[in-house]
């Protein structure tokens, strides 16, 4: 099973991934991103993950967006 550093990985690479939540093994991980500036996304944020099943959330910081940014279909 998937801990936080290596599902945090699977996001960066891939932001369309599926991930079962790591701490109650039920819920599927929701990916959102939440930019510093909303006219300039590049400039980066913040991506949540979170388990709506359980609640459990962490919070990444890009400065440097990956790819990904913004690219959830």
């Amino acid at each position: 099973m998937e801990n936080w550093v290596e599902l945090i990985e699977i996001f960066r690479n891939n932001i369309d991934a599926s991930a079962i939540c790591p701490i109650c093994k039920i819920g599927i991980l929701t990916v959102t991103d939440i930019a510093f500036d909303n006219k300039n996304i590049e400039k980066g944020g913040e991506r949540l993950i979170q388990c709506p099943h359980c609640g459990v959330s962490r919070i990444i910081l890009y400065r440097n967006p990956p790819e990904n940014w913004f690219k959830k279909k």
